[in-house]
């Protein structure tokens, strides 16, 4: 509106009187950064900067406008160590502050141009949003699981992949951790649940490859800039010196014999490069979780498993989350019971029953004698074979498992309360 309008004039107003210094860029000087009513001074030195601030201050004087200082902070970009006791600026006779890391636009930069404080705080506030809508749409039993999903993707993930067009081609643990601990409290699974067992049986993938794509489509959209476009001019630059997105796009393409060649023309070209490189990765790193899952010590079921279920899913608004859960619980060996191998010098033996088998999900599920009558009742047998109790596992009938798992839980939780085994 006509508020916008004359703020933007104050700004160009601005610019012209502290138009002097800023930073090269190529063949191209910045020295004032606008959006909206916010202004970021670029100066490549100490006294520059000072100098700005001071032409700054004699215009607002001039014209009776004042700066908030509680808002207007410095940064110094540095690969480390302290700065010079003599950097300090002032403006109007009092000190700036001095941060470490500043947020702009949404983004936190750090002086160290690190991402770490940005995904820190992205988690926080992702975490603090799952908190926020778990009574009454994730736990809600009456909203579908897709809406769940739908609720995730727009609400938590758009929070943690804000940005993500200039840092996605990180992969980094702090975001991923929050898609797995919201899966991990949406099915109920043990907290040390393997990062392939949630992939697999979700059928989801990594945020970073999510976050790439995005990544991906905004470095070939600069291509389609003009030549004096800033963002244009940066890109060169940072390819020129291989830093940055493009020293990490280059060196995932070696491992995979795939050459990153960013002095192209057409942005076509750079988006074909990047994507063959995001495609192998995808690759790799499905390979590498259906490897994991069929070498694992520790669930050794997936050797018999189908990982690919495809009409035989449990994943539909169909089943419940708590038919969902018991599936996944059951096929990765992740229901509580005494059989943890993970555990040194402990009793697997069954509580139940006097067969001296271990407690395994196999023996829960298929040849506990206690369970008998529960699994006639719900599977159709007293006893299951292996064959039947894969096919159990396969996706035979997932809401007859769950009735099972449900109803032989709770005989199992009140014979062990009740006598103490």
């Amino acid at each position: 509106g006509s508020t916008d309008k004359s703020n933007r004039m104050v700004l160009m107003a601005i610019v012209s009187e502290v138009l002097e210094g800023g930073c090269s860029f190529g063949n191209k000087r910045v020295n004032v950064l606008m959006y909206a009513d916010d202004i970021v001074l670029l100066s490549p030195t100490a006294t520059g900067l000072q100098h700005m601030i001071i032409r700054l201050e004699t215009y607002c004087r001039h014209w009776n406008l004042k700066v908030n200082l509680n808002k207007s902070k410095i940064m110094v970009f540095r690969r480390g160590g302290r700065l010079k006791a003599e950097d300090r600026w002032w403006y109007n006779g009092k000190q700036i502050e001095i941060v470490n890391q500043y947020k702009y636009l949404g983004i936190i930069f750090s002086s160290t141009l690190s991402w770490e404080f940005h995904f820190t705080e992205k988690a926080r506030t992702a975490k603090l949003a799952i908190t926020t809508v778990w009574k009454n749409l994730i736990n809600n039993s009456r909203v579908p699981l897709h809406t769940k999903f739908t609720c995730f993707n727009s609400i938590v993930k758009s929070i943690l992949c804000y940005g993500a067009q200039i840092w996605g081609y990180h992969d980094s643990e702090q975001i991923e951790s929050v898609q797995k601990l919201f899966l991990k409290r949406l099915f109920n699974l043990p907290m040390n649940t393997p990062n392939y067992v949630l992939y697999l049986e979700v059928g989801i993938e990594k945020l970073y490859f999510y976050t790439s794509k995005l990544n991906i489509n905004y470095l070939s959209r600069l291509w389609l800039l003009g030549p004096h476009r800033l963002p244009l001019i940066l890109s060169r630059l940072v390819v020129e010196k291989n830093i940055y997105w493009s020293r990490e796009w280059r060196t995932l393409g070696r491992k995979y014999g795939i050459r990153i060649n960013f002095n192209v023309t057409e942005a076509s070209e750079v988006q074909a490069q990047l994507l063959s490189v995001r495609e192998a990765a995808i690759a790799e790193w499905r390979s590498e979780c259906v490897g994991r899952a069929r070498t694992s010590l520790h669930h050794q079921q997936y050797l018999s498993l189908d990982l690919d279920l495809g009409d035989r899913t449990f994943l539909t608004d169909y089943h419940s989350i708590n038919v969902i859960s018991w599936a996944i619980k059951v096929r990765a060996e992740l229901v509580h019971l005494n059989y943890k191998p993970w555990i040194q010098d402990k009793n697997y033996c069954c509580s139940l029953c006097n067969m001296n088998e271990n407690e395994t999900a196999y023996h829960f599920v298929a040849r506990c004698p206690v369970l008998g009558s529960v699994r006639k009742r719900w599977l159709g047998e007293t006893v299951l074979t292996k064959e039947l109790y894969d096919q159990h596992l396969n996706g035979r009938d997932w809401w007859a498992l769950g009735r099972y798992m449900n109803e032989a839980w709770k005989v199992r939780w009140e014979l062990v309360t009740e006598f103490n085994f």
